[in-house]
């Protein structure tokens, strides 16, 4: 009757250590889970970045084809000045001149902002990929744990069938059940 016992608890502990496993597989799933909503909310920004650099080098050729207006219209002024030696048309020539100033300087500034832009979206997209590593590893530091517990929930149920028969042997060798 005792190996009956012992039979009935083993019987009795399979689906506590099942629950457990499923309880674990159910906890795994949903990080993994709230890793990808993680992974999703960080390309959000990236996205944002790009098409603000995107907007950045738009307004950047705009401000060339502005520049190439300017010089061209320059190169007219010039023609027409050396040709009439108008006061009037040297006047717009020089508002030519502070119109290409301010132009240059705009695309000047267009230029920096977007080579400081293109840093900080680099410095991002570097913390994105680290943040993604860190990721990486938990997940699968937590399967190693997972994987870990199922090996010692089997060890010790093989462990304690072993034992189990070892009695049994021990018993049979020494005149039987009483």
């Amino acid at each position: 009757m005792w190996w009956l016992w012992l039979r009935w608890q083993s019987l009795w502990r399979i689906p506590s250590v099942k629950a457990k496993l499923e309880t674990d597989k159910q906890v795994t799933k949903a990080e993994m889970d709230d890793l990808s909503a993680s992974m999703e909310s960080l390309q959000k920004p990236k996205l944002n970045s790009d098409a603000h650099v995107h907007k950045m080098e738009d307004n950047l050729s705009e401000a060339n084809a502005q520049l190439a207006e300017v010089d061209k219209s320059q190169a007219e002024i010039n023609a027409i000045r050396l040709q009439a030696e108008n006061s009037q048309l040297s006047w717009e020539h020089k508002e030519a001149q502070s119109t290409l100033h301010q132009i240059v300087h705009i695309k000047t500034s267009l230029i920096s902002q977007a080579g400081d832009f293109k840093r900080q979206l680099d410095e991002e997209s570097k913390a994105e990929e680290s943040k993604l590593i860190c990721t990486q590893l938990k997940l699968a530091q937590v399967k190693l744990t997972l994987t870990g517990e199922h090996e010692k929930e089997e060890f010790e149920t093989t462990r304690y069938s072993d034992d189990m028969t070892l009695s049994r042997s021990r018993r049979l060798q020494h005149g039987g059940f009483k």
